[in-house]
Parts: C-alpha cells; structure tokens; sequence
C-alpha cells in the first residue's frame, strides 16, 4: 500500500501531521535562539535583564507551541483511532 494523498484518511493525516509539525519547529526555532543566547561553556549573560527577559519569552512561546502540536497530534490520534483498520496498521 503506498499513501498517495488519494484518499481522505491519508490526506487527513498529512495535514494533521504537517500542521503539528510547523508547531514544533517554532519550539525548535525558539529553543535555538536560546542556545545562542547562552552558549556552552561561557553561558553567555542569563543575569542581564534583557537577556533574561527575552529568555522568558523564548520559553514561554516554545512551550505554547509544543501544546499546539501535543494537540495537534492528540487530534490525529483520535482521527486514526475513529478509522482505524487493519488496512491503515499493517
């Protein structure tokens, strides 16, 4: 069996999938900007309020976005648990 996109469950769980994962490359993106922020070994400035602020905000939006692709994907769970099938498991 090859997922061809020509039928609705395949295309439903592209577009879950692509949907969840745009989510988790904000986190990812956001998780980067730490990294440069505080690099190893030095750290960087954590201690600067700017830098800690900013630091907040990274934080803050990388775990929004990791919840949005969590229910993202809770949503494809329950998508392929509705059509669930020996077709689409094996």
């Amino acid at each position: 069996m090859h997922w061809n996109g020509a039928i609705v469950v395949e295309r439903t769980v592209r577009r879950l999938a692509s949907e969840a994962a745009a989510h988790f490359k904000k986190t990812a993106a956001a998780l980067v900007e730490m990294r440069e922020m505080f690099p190893f070994p030095q750290g960087g400035q954590p201690d600067e309020p700017t830098a800690a602020n900013r630091a907040v905000e990274l934080l803050r939006a990388a775990r929004e976005a990791e919840e949005q692709g969590i229910q993202v994907l809770e949503g494809l769970l329950d998508f392929m648990k509705a059509y669930w099938s020996e077709q689409w498991v094996n």
